[in-house]
Formats: structure tokens, sequence, C-alpha cells
């Protein structure tokens, strides 16, 4: 139930954060990258304050200061992801990392699997696959350029990265996830923060696109935080490899999220649905 809330949430702030992006092509690039970032630690303290999952605290570990550097570079290009690839075209890491973390579960952690959970596993990322391909050609979208692959890849490393040292972290020194995660994105917070100054583009944090690009932003990044905290709390139950496959059905809710929002709503999310 973890997951899948999880996946609601995430799928609901990919299509806030498509639209505000759309909505406000003015806005300049490192701003908006660490407006989602510093909205998106907002969110997380207020639920760490709230004490829903969890106190808050703040932890400054070694391994997170030394992953936070990665969170600066995913931030940027996932808002490069939100301007020139489809949504539905984003999922498709989502089936190549249940095999990543079933390969790093079973023969580095040793994890032991059933052969019918090595099953359910594959059987969910085959579901996975076809939300990647053209409809019409039955290859690859177009869109997944080698430079776009390159980014999938990063994601995964980012995926993985955080979800084997959080579970380091809870099992031995007890942090939650919104403390993890709070940590984390305040370091990735700064850092955006000074890129932002060292670029000269101080002055474009709050004009006019930009406070228009926080009022959505605000919303998609709630739903981030939401959607975090419940995937880390999961994580304390199962191995990654588990909640990775759960994430299969991610590309299904996200494109149903997609038709209902550019199709019933008629939102644009530049979404070319008649070759899905």
């Amino acid at each position: 139930l973890y997951v899948f809330g999880s996946l609601f949430a995430s799928a609901t702030e990919n299509v806030i954060d498509k639209v505000a992006i759309i909505g406000n092509t003015s806005v300049n690039f490192s701003v908006a990258t660490f407006w989602r970032a510093f909205l998106f630690f907002i969110a997380t303290v207020l639920i760490g304050l709230s004490g829903w999952l969890g106190p808050l605290h703040f932890h400054f570990y070694w391994s997170i200061l030394l992953l936070a550097p990665i969170g600066i570079f995913q931030s940027s290009f996932y808002t490069y992801l939100l301007q020139k690839v489809e949504l539905t075209s984003t999922t498709a890491i989502a089936y190549l990392a249940p095999f990543f973390f079933l390969l790093i579960d079973a023969k580095i952690l040793h994890t032991g699997f059933s052969p019918a959970m090595v099953l359910g596993i594959f059987l969910l990322v085959c579901g996975g696959i076809g939300f990647s391909l053209d409809a019409k050609t039955l290859r690859l979208k177009s869109e997944l350029s080698k430079y776009v692959w390159g980014i999938f890849l990063f994601g995964l490393l980012w995926t993985g990265s955080q979800a084997y040292l959080f579970k380091y972290l809870n099992a031995t020194y007890e942090v939650n996830g919104v403390s993890f995660f709070a940590s984390m994105w305040l370091i990735v917070s700064v850092a955006l923060f000074l890129v932002v100054i060292f670029r000269g583009k101080f002055r474009l944090l709050l004009n006019k696109p930009s406070r228009a690009y926080i009022k959505r932003a605000s919303l998609s990044k709630s739903c981030d935080a939401v959607s975090t905290v419940l995937w880390a709390q999961a994580l304390t139950l199962v191995t990654v490899s588990q909640v990775g496959a759960l994430e299969a059905f991610y590309p299904l809710i996200l494109f149903l999220l997609v038709v209902i929002v550019q199709s019933i709503f008629k939102i644009s999310l530049n979404e070319q649905l008649d070759r899905k």
C-alpha cells in the first residue's frame, strides 16, 4: 500500500510539474530547478513536523554529503526531461530498475528470492516495456535519444543510491524517511541556490514567471514529498528490488492520469496520445 500510494502521488507530481513548465516557458532553467528542490525540502520538513511518519531530525553523515552532489545533477536533468520529453516516455526507466536492483539484492546483498517472486518481477517489468515503444512502429520512441537514455541511467543510479543508503542508515542509525530526505535536500537546495547566484540569475528568483511557476511547483512538490516518504516507508519493510518491481505499475498509472488530464480536462501536456 505504501508503494501504490507513492506511485499515485508521484504520477500526480509529474503531471503538475509538466503543466507548470509548459505554462511558464519563460522561467529560467536554473531558477526552476532550484525552486523545485527547495519546495520539496519545505514540504518534506512540514511532513516531518507533523510527526506522520516519525520525528524530524537532520543528519549530515559523510554518506549523505557525498550523495547530495548527484541530486544536484539529477534535479537539472529532470528539468531537461520536463522540457524536452513526453511524460509517458520518461517512464522507460521503470522497467530497467527492477532488473538492476534484483541483481544487487541477490548477488551482492545475498537476499533470497523464490522462483515465483523472480517470475513476478519479470512479468511486471515486461508490462512496463510497452510504454517506451511507438505503437505504430513497435520501436523505441524517437525522442529517446542516447542522451536521454544517459539521463535515465543516471536517474537509475540516483534512485538506487538513495534507496540502498537509506536502508543502511535506517538499519544502522534508525534514520527515518523524512529525516533522510530533509537532510539530503537541504544540501541540494543550498547548492542549487549557489548555482543560481553563480550564473547571475538571482534577480530572476522572484520575477513574474518564477512567481507563477512557484504556485504550481508548490503543489507538485507537496505530492513529491508524500510520494518520497511513502517510498521510504516501503523500503523499511521489503527489499529495494521488491519495491522496484511494483514500480513497474507506474507507467500505467501515469498514462491513465495523463489521459484524464489531457483528454477529459483539456489541459495540454504536449503528449501525443494518438500513437500510444
